[in-house]
């Protein structure tokens, strides 16, 4: 029983950690997308 509960709740973290990092590499990949579009549209004004 302990056993189970055990497993189960590992899955569930596992779950849990990979929609998280799902989600962090989905936001960093549309902040790299913002930044070089940035940098290459409007080279002027950051610099």
């Amino acid at each position: 029983m302990k056993i189970g509960l055990f497993t189960s709740s590992l899955g569930h973290l596992a779950r849990i950690a990979g929609s998280t990092l799902f989600t962090m590499k989905s936001l960093i990949t549309s902040l790299v997308i913002e930044v070089i579009g940035l940098i290459t549209f409007s080279p002027r004004r950051r610099l």
